[in-house]
């Protein structure tokens, strides 16, 4: 979250300050007075937490404050860790378009807001690449092994429940593929069964979806929207969080 207009637009050494920073809740080994020390200014921003440690580690970076050590950590480090840790950010899913025979496998689902159907989908995990999450999301799913062969889209979307209080962003990459075998496994915890619908028993569903872009993978699935899987990349890095 970035500071608001009008700290935004003054010279970074013309920043209000913070005389003094008390860090609510149990995490507390930073915080409290005298944690703090301005090199200038008399400002305080009464702000509320995530805004005012973004502001602060503005100051820091800009050398416009002094952090000195308390409870044996510093402001400084505490400051960026949280002002990281405030950077909105969307969730990541991947989905599996699979057509046979003009009719699409979804999966129908128990969900906070009740019975859905959705295309085998869901969230990037740690240490994988896209293409493995989509593959290992329709094997939970369905039992069915899955191969990419086409990106057929990224989609941004808003999920907001005030049943149970989330307000989310996904990022969902949607990929087109061939079925692969069956496997003798139990489907992933909430997935009810597997059902193969046409376009218009999905046109006629759509108050079922688990989200509006169920409806738009198929429909841009249809329309021959397909992309290579070269316009991906996963650097070997990436592999390296499953051991983190």
């Amino acid at each position: 979250m970035a500071p608001d207009a009008s700290i935004k637009n003054r010279a970074p050494m013309r920043h209000p300050h913070v005389r003094t920073l008390v860090r609510k809740g149990v995490a507390d080994e930073w915080a409290g007075p005298g944690c703090f020390v301005e090199k200038r200014g008399k400002d305080t921003i009464d702000r509320d937490f995530s805004q005012r440690t973004n502001i602060l580690a503005c100051l820091l970076r800009f050398q416009a404050a002094r952090p000195r050590y308390h409870m044996h950590k510093t402001v400084e480090s505490g400051l960026l860790k949280d002002a990281m840790s405030s950077i909105w950010k969307p969730s990541v899913t991947v989905a599996a378009i699979i057509e046979r025979d003009q009719r699409f496998l979804l999966v129908e689902e128990q969900t906070p807001e009740g019975i859905k159907f959705n295309q085998p989908a869901g969230h990037l995990d740690p240490g994988e690449s896209l293409l493995t999450a989509a593959a290992r999301e329709a094997l939970e799913e369905t039992a069915h092994e899955f191969i990419p062969d086409a990106l057929v889209g990224v989609y941004l979307s808003r999920y907001l429940s005030s049943r149970m209080n989330e307000d989310v962003t996904y990022l969902r990459f949607a990929f087109a593929g061939a079925l692969g075998a069956l496997h003798d496994r139990a489907l992933d915890d909430g997935i009810l069964r597997t059902v193969w619908m046409s376009y218009q028993e999905i046109l006629a569903t759509r108050e079922k979806h688990r989200s509006p872009l169920v409806l738009k993978c198929v429909e841009d699935y249809l329309a021959g929207q397909r992309f290579p899987l070269s316009v991906m990349f996963t650097h070997p890095s990436i592999h390296l969080a499953s051991h983190d």
